[in-house]
């Protein structure tokens, strides 16, 4: 009899020891993934773009690169429209950006480019070509 006393009062002891308050059964917490910082427009104007049309790689700095001289120059300019919205419903505001090209010729290619923010940071994802120095007012992000 004393064991059978003995395993109840470890059952019991272990289900007290699973309880937080009179018989209330504690669940385990889940952690809370901080939010995720917005992208910003210095982001935006310090990242190295695809350049589409010329497919190399363009590091901006302060919205621009510039490499070469004359006929030989390569050039891409970050565009001052700007629009921030989800892209890709994954709740966290993304950015659409225009990016200007120019390869020493007279055509200057403007490419629309969607960046997604992978936990704080811009990451190019797709891109448009749009045409040879179209006329842009504004851009914006609507329903995704």
């Amino acid at each position: 009899m004393s064991k059978s006393l003995g395993l109840f009062c470890m059952v019991i002891f272990v289900l007290a020891s699973c309880n937080n308050s009179l018989g209330q059964v504690s669940t385990p917490q889940t952690p809370t993934n901080p939010p995720t910082a917005p992208l910003t427009l210095d982001q935006l104007r310090n990242y190295p773009y695809l350049a589409p049309q010329y497919n190399r790689v363009a590091p901006l700095k302060d919205g621009k690169n510039e490499t070469g001289s004359g006929a030989d120059i390569f050039s891409v300019f970050l565009q001052s429209e700007v629009a921030f919205g989800d892209l890709n419903g994954d709740g966290v505001e993304d950015a659409a950006v225009l990016l200007a090209e120019n390869g020493g010729g007279t055509g200057v290619f403007f490419s629309l480019i969607a960046v997604l923010n992978e936990n704080g940071a811009p990451m190019q994802a797709t891109m448009e070509f749009i045409d040879d120095r179209p006329r842009i007012d504004f851009l914006t992000i609507t329903d995704g």
